[in-house]
């Protein structure tokens, strides 16, 4: 990521980013963004509420904590980093 993106330097950019946070705060459905060792980097409230978890702790934590088939969701991740391939499967408790 370019630090203009990640650091909105623009009106413009502050703007966009300010739209994106509302968006993602405010979702319904559970959001998060995870790094590229499956990390929790942010996650909204309905992520919370999903988890049954609070912000911090699941700040803490890997998505496959919550994962019954880990090495399943290790190799599909690796994929993902690789070629962007979405990841399919169900949900935690779906």
């Amino acid at each position: 990521m370019s630090a203009e993106r990640a650091f909105p330097t623009t009106s413009r950019d502050r703007l966009e980013a300010e739209r994106f946070r509302a968006v993602f705060d405010r979702a319904l459905d559970p959001m998060v963004i995870l790094d590229d060792g499956a990390r929790f980097v942010e996650v909204n409230a309905a992520a919370c509420a999903f988890y049954g978890a609070e912000r911090g702790e699941l700040l803490k934590q890997r998505l496959p904590d919550f994962l019954v088939d880990h090495a399943r969701f290790e190799k599909s991740w690796q994929t993902f980093l690789a070629n962007g391939e979405p990841i399919r499967g169900e949900a935690p408790g779906s």
